[in-house]
């Protein structure tokens, strides 16, 4: 047996004291229901649709149980204390604008310009958040 390095175990208690006296309050799981809002969009000039809504349905919404998407996966992994139930999926929607026009926004536009194409058919105050899809992203 090798003999202990006292000043490499006082160095990692030292450390581990430290990190013990430096760590935060863990923050509260998130538990419950929150669905969400799949918003598909595509460009005034690539009009495609890799896959149809259902598709998505299957891999985000009730439509899916059962078939290990993300309905499955998060309640999973959170022993059954989340859930999206309830998340739709919305669109195609066809934005008003070239698909290079949209590869110069930042991310947060490109975010908005598909979420404000989904909000005149669902109310997104309904829901926790918005998902979009771009044929991209597929």
């Amino acid at each position: 047996m090798r003999p202990v390095n006292r000043r490499s175990l006082s160095l990692t208690a030292g450390l581990l004291a430290l990190a013990m006296a430096l760590s935060v309050a863990p923050v509260a799981a998130i538990s419950g229901n929150h669905p969400v809002v799949v918003a598909l969009c595509n460009f005034n000039n690539e009009t495609v649709q890799p896959n149809p809504p259902s598709y998505f349905e299957h891999m985000f919404s009730d439509a899916g149980a059962g078939e290990l998407g993300s309905l499955d996966f998060w309640h999973d992994v959170s022993y059954a204390n989340f859930s999206i139930s309830g998340t739709v999926v919305k669109g195609w929607y066809t934005l008003p604008i070239s698909r290079d026009t949209w590869a110069g926004y930042g991310r947060s536009q490109k975010w908005s310009s598909c979420a404000e194409a989904a909000e005149p058919f669902v109310n997104l105050n309904n829901f926790t958040d918005v998902i979009v899809v771009f044929p991209e992203a597929t």
